[in-house]
């Protein structure tokens, strides 16, 4: 899935109709996903200390992924995507560095999360391209190590949205609703 059909379907999503309680919510929102990225990672290296994932942590880690990508994609005022993405396609040098035993570096990790965090921290007036590019390319790095390409993240996400939506559960709480 491209970054410009995903960031189209994002929106099929926003249930609030308020603009100003919706910016503050994207805000807060995209902080506290960054938050709970780097809070999975934090609990795996104190149960293990380092970051080999199963199957499952994988998957969950998958996930948060992909809302931070919502968070992003909605938080982006002027998509020029063209630009984005060269943008992104050109920052994606740094891919896969995994140990035979799947064992993520964990500075590599830390300094990531700590990026996106940055972002988060300055978001309150929207993303900037540059931004948002910088965005994806920490998410498609991540996603690289644990076994995922962007493409995978974004589709996993609508796939979990539309269930949510279907269900009528988009606007209830926790992970696994």
């Amino acid at each position: 899935m491209k970054i410009e059909e995903y960031a189209a379907k994002c929106r099929t999503f926003v249930t609030m109709q308020n603009a100003y309680a919706l910016d503050k919510y994207l805000q807060l929102g995209f902080i506290e996903e960054v938050g709970e990225l780097s809070g999975k990672f934090a609990k795996i290296i104190r149960a293990k200390g380092k970051i080999v994932l199963t199957t499952e942590e994988r998957f969950a880690i998958a996930k948060e992924l992909g809302d931070i990508c919502w968070f992003a994609a909605m938080l982006t005022r002027e998509f020029n995507f063209e630009n984005l993405v060269r943008y992104v396609e050109s920052r994606l040098t740094i891919v896969r560095s995994l140990d035979k035993d799947r064992e993520l570096h964990i500075v590599a990790i830390r300094e990531m999360c700590f990026s996106l965090a940055k972002i988060a921290s300055v978001a309150t007036t929207g993303l900037t391209n540059e931004m948002a590019a910088s965005c994806f390319n920490y998410v498609t790095m991540i996603a690289g190590k644990i076994g995922f390409t962007l493409d995978e993240i974004l589709q996993m996400n609508i796939d979990k949205l539309t269930d949510r939506q279907n269900r009528g559960v988009i606007n209830g709480d926790g992970d696994n609703r």
